[in-house]
């Protein structure tokens, strides 16, 4: 076979490769990037999922705008391509009125009035109301003053014992009567009575008796307190100036002081009985 069959075969057979199927660039590409999509993680792919479906969405709506832009209908593409409507001439003469009269000329020389422009105080924000002062709190109540205690009468002072008897007695031991009955008036001797002498320089009584060491004189109240706390006393022993107070037998009270002491056996005293209260 000649050079000339074998460069047409040959031609033939290089030319037939494009035009017969396709490219083998492109099918490589897309095996590789195949590839490379399975060797990505789940999150990889996942990303790149959506990346995908944002793309779509977007263009499926850009295609739907497109589409109601060029289906809009006439009336709606003059009305917005209309004219401004233009202003009326101002050297028209107002309906009515005589072209050249004084009345029009005055009119076309006088510019129109602008309209008021809103004053400053109108377009300012409206200033926010006060807010409602809450109401003052009602007065308290004056405070109720508790009632004052009921004044009680005052204590009547206790009335001064009534003395009964006063006078001067000698008590006398070596006598077989060494005592006195006080109840009665004047008193009466007695082998031991109310008030007696018992032993050297010691009075004693049946009925309580008790040493006063109060300043001055004992009175009836001061005896009988002094009787009441000390109970059971009966014999003392005493000296001139000494003081004691005594019960009788019908419950009165006395007191009585030693004036004198002439010797162990014999005691004059300073006595005073008062009534019972």
């Amino acid at each position: 076979m000649g050079p000339g069959g074998s460069g047409g075969g040959s031609g033939g057979g290089s030319g037939g490769g494009p035009a017969g199927g396709p490219a083998p660039g492109a099918g490589g590409g897309l095996r590789k990037l195949a590839a490379w999509y399975r060797r990505q993680d789940t999150s990889v792919k996942a990303a790149l999922i959506a990346l995908v479906g944002s793309l779509l969405a977007s263009l499926i709506g850009l295609v739907g705008t497109l589409v109601v832009v060029m289906n809009a209908p006439d009336g709606d593409s003059s009305a917005m391509t209309e004219s401004p409507r233009p202003f009326p001439s101002q050297s028209s003469p107002p309906a009515g009125g005589t072209a050249g009269g004084p009345d029009s000329s005055s009119e076309e020389s006088d510019p129109p009035s602008p309209s008021p422009s809103p004053s400053r105080a109108s377009l300012s924000p409206t200033p926010p109301s006060p807010a409602p002062t809450p109401d003052a709190p009602p007065d308290p109540p004056d405070p109720t003053l508790p009632d004052p205690p009921p004044v009680e009468p005052p204590v009547p002072a206790p009335r001064p014992a009534r003395e009964q008897w006063s006078g001067s007695l000698t008590l006398d031991g070596s006598a077989g009567v060494r005592g006195w009955f006080l109840d009665g008036v004047p008193p009466s001797r007695a082998p031991v009575g109310d008030l007696a002498i018992r032993g050297a320089y010691e009075m004693y009584s049946n009925y309580g008796l008790a040493a006063w060491t109060g300043g001055g004189a004992a009175t009836r109240q001061q005896c009988a307190a002094l009787l009441n706390s000390q109970p059971g006393g009966r014999g003392l022993s005493v000296r001139v100036g000494d003081r004691a107070c005594f019960g009788t037998e019908g419950g009165r009270v006395g007191y009585a002081r030693v004036v004198d002491a002439p010797d162990s056996q014999t005691l004059t005293l300073g006595v005073r009985v008062w009534e019972r209260g």
